[in-house]
């Protein structure tokens, strides 16, 4: 049980890195939404991984560290609803609304 742990630990580690760094990243390029973008390819990273994992066995090691650590790590509920609160605050209800709305349909 803690080897599991230390691997999402690890993956944790990682993920959150490449979070900021491809954050920060998309930025600079001006790209919007990238909130949206992170979280998208997240998720369907893990659906990819997930069924992978169904039709080989992957050890469970393997699984802990990038599913529930990089993967969990990268991707973020907290992220998606400070941003929508941020855009309501702003008084900015159609960024608002868009965020919740790509966020359902691309995330989920």
């Amino acid at each position: 049980m803690f080897h599991l742990a230390v691997c999402v630990m690890l993956g944790g580690a990682l993920g959150s890195a490449c979070r900021y760094l491809t954050d920060t990243l998309l930025s600079n390029l001006d790209i919007p939404f990238t909130l949206l973008w992170i979280n998208g390819c997240g998720c369907f990273f893990m659906g990819f991984f997930r069924s992978l994992s169904i039709r080989k066995h992957i050890a469970d090691s393997l699984s802990a560290g990038i599913g529930t650590g990089f993967l969990g790590s990268f991707t973020t509920v907290s992220a998606y609803a400070a941003e929508t609160l941020s855009h309501l605050l702003s008084k900015n209800s159609t960024s608002a609304l868009f965020t919740i709305f790509f966020h359902a349909v691309f995330c989920l």
